[in-house]
């Protein structure tokens, strides 16, 4: 019996142990932040408007924004700043009291992060959060015979939930989530686990002591 006793304590000291001492997830731990999936999606969609350009490479372009999630916001403000940096040998303005020869229009821009889902892998991972970043738009070219283009693409992936603070910036709100409410597997079970093994452990330490 002693032997049984001895071997239960080794197992749920093994298991108490990996709960607090088992390393991170590499991949996890190797995330991007959610500004940079942002920019990810943000290039990819830019490459739709570089091709455009390149037709009208000597135009004067002013960018107007129309029906945006949240108009005159940070949204379009970082938006503008990325096409300009991504455009730099382009002619693309923001006042309309200055001459210009084209417009490109973006209609309904939407950039958006999302946490779906709060989870743990196992009875002995750490907490994890389930993410979805979004840019959504359309672009139009007014006086010009350019065809425009739609753009909708997400990114789903997920981080380490100690990470939260670095995956978030805190200048832009579409960079940031609200989590979502832990399971019953993540708010109840584990940590009932957590206490019914070290429970277990003082009890059969004392068990044996007792029988030596």
């Amino acid at each position: 019996m002693n032997i049984i006793i001895r071997i239960s304590l080794v197992f749920i000291l093994f298991i108490l142990f990996i709960h607090t001492a088992c390393p991170q997830n590499s991949n996890v731990q190797k995330a991007k932040t959610n500004l940079e999936n942002i920019n990810v999606l943000l290039d990819a969609s830019f490459d739709l408007l570089g091709d455009r350009l390149l037709l009208n490479n000597d135009k004067v372009y002013l960018l107007e924004f129309i029906n945006s999630k949240n108009p005159q916001n940070e949204t379009e403000i970082y938006f503008r700043s990325r096409i300009k940096n991504k455009f730099p040998n382009y002619k693309i303005i923001s006042d309309a009291n200055l001459g210009h020869d084209a417009r490109i229009v973006i209609d309904s821009l939407d950039i958006d992060t999302k946490y779906t889902k709060l989870f743990e892998k196992d009875l002995l991972g750490d907490k994890y959060v389930k993410r979805e970043v979004l840019v959504k738009y359309r672009c139009s070219f007014k006086d010009t015979e350019v065809e425009g283009y739609r753009f909708r693409q997400s990114f789903s992936d997920e981080f380490d939930l100690d990470r939260l603070q670095v995956m978030e910036n805190s200048n832009f709100l579409f960079s940031q989530g609200v989590l979502p409410p832990q399971g019953f597997f993540s708010k109840y079970l584990v940590p009932s686990a957590v206490v019914i093994a070290s429970a277990v452990a003082v009890i059969l330490f004392f068990t044996i002591r007792n029988n030596d």
